[in-house]
């Protein structure tokens, strides 16, 4: 465990990192994807996009997320697929 914190805690203090964040909304409509710079920290903190996409979800896929969000209760394998 202390190995991962070392690794973590020295990539933080690199004058800049590269960082993909993921997201996908309420809408179904896809996958955004942003290629991102950040430098600085706390109040300092400057992003860089670097690249965008929205990957689309095909139908089948959009049609499997709804079914996983929804019901209450969902079987794990639904889940990870």
């Amino acid at each position: 465990m202390k190995k991962n914190i070392e690794a973590l805690y020295n990539l933080c203090n690199k004058p800049s990192r590269k960082i993909i964040g993921l997201m996908s909304g309420t809408s179904l409509d896809g996958l955004d994807v942003a290629l991102c710079n950040v430098s600085g920290s706390g109040l300092q903190t400057k992003v860089e996009i670097l690249n965008f996409e929205t990957v689309s979800f095909s139908n089948e896929i959009k049609e499997e997320i709804k079914t996983v969000f929804s019901k209450n209760n969902i079987d794990l394998e639904n889940l990870l697929y």
